[in-house]
This record gives structure tokens, C-alpha cells and sequence, in this order.
């Protein structure tokens, strides 16, 4: 099989698994996206575009990559919303201030 008709079989498929993952893990607009859902978009489309333009590497390889990227933000998620700490970890909110707090609560109580 000819290069061009070998990248634009694993386009097509990469095509279809994206939109695939990209429904299972749910619609967003832009202005819902945290930092870490666009890197992670970034890091798909990457992992993707090798795939599919390197014809030595594996397109299964690429797909199970493709697949494991998305379980894992998918997993990502899931914490998010089950944890708030973990969500203000993720997500970037400063975790500083809040334990600044209680050792300053901690600090007061010790020396009152």
C-alpha cells in the first residue's frame, strides 16, 4: 500500500475514534474548559498526528495511546468531582491559602 493511502486510512480511522472519546468524554465549550482539559485536548490531537503521520509506528499502538489519554482524563475528571481538594489541585485554584489558614487558626489557638 502506497503512503498517501496508508495515511489516509489512519486518518479516517483516527477521525472516528476522536469523535468517538471526544463524545464519551463529554461536550465542552471553550469557556468550560479548565487549563488541563485543553493541554489534554493538545496532547490527543499530538498523539493522534504522529500516529498517523509516522508510518513506522503502530496504529494500534497509537489508538490504545489515543484510548489510555482519554481514560486517564476521563478517571481525571471523575476525581474532580468526587474530590474538592483534589478538583482544587487539578484545576489550579491556589491550595496555599487555604492551608495558610489553618495553620494560622492552628498558630492562634496554640499562642491564645
Amino acid at each position: 500500500m502506497g503512503a498517501i493511502a496508508e495515511t489516509s486510512i489512519r486518518a479516517v480511522v483516527f477521525f472516528v475514534w476522536l469523535v468517538i472519546l471526544v463524545r464519551l468524554m463529554g461536550k465542552r465549550q471553550i469557556r468550560e474548559l479548565t487549563l488541563f482539559d485543553y493541554v489534554g485536548g493538545i496532547a490527543l490531537g499530538n498523539i493522534a498526528g504522529s500516529t498517523i503521520v509516522h508510518l513506522t509506528a503502530s496504529t494500534w499502538a497509537g489508538l490504545a495511546a489515543v484510548g489510555i489519554w482519554a481514560g486517564l482524563t476521563l478517571a481525571l475528571a471523575w476525581g474532580t468531582r468526587t474530590s474538592r481538594s483534589f478538583g482544587r489541585l487539578v484545576n489550579g485554584e491556589p491550595m496555599t491559602a487555604s492551608i495558610a489558614v489553618k495553620w494560622s487558626r492552628t498558630i492562634s489557638a496554640r499562642s491564645g
